[in-house]
């Protein structure tokens, strides 16, 4: 045990590795992210197009006086049910009555 060194001497010795390793990683940290002298910067870009289909979701159907009550789900801004155009205030869930007989869920050509 006359060999060993004392436990201060010891924790110095792995406080110093540790500190030496950092030194010699940070460098390599620091140059990565600095620009060389002849480098140039550059950016890109690529278009990007989203299709979105036209939805009409009939959720609920309940029959009223004087025609059907429906609960539909959708993204579009108007539709013509029964032959009456329809609006609707934002994309979603809405409910609205449509008079007369039940309707069948509109069919665009090519969708």
């Amino acid at each position: 045990m006359a060999d060993m060194p004392p436990d201060s001497a010891r924790l110095g010795r792995q406080c110093m590795h540790a500190a030496l390793t950092a030194s010699l990683l940070l460098p390599l940290a620091g140059a990565a992210q600095a620009p060389t002298p002849h480098s140039r910067s550059g950016s890109s870009s690529f278009p990007v197009t989203l299709i979105v289909r036209p939805t009409f979701r009939i959720l609920e159907s309940r029959a009223v006086p004087g025609g059907h009550e429906y609960r539909v789900w959708t993204n579009l801004k108007n539709a013509r049910l029964n032959g009456r155009d329809y609006r609707f205030d934002r994309v979603g869930e809405t409910t609205l009555v449509v008079p007369g007989g039940p309707i069948e869920s509109p069919v665009k050509p090519g969708f």
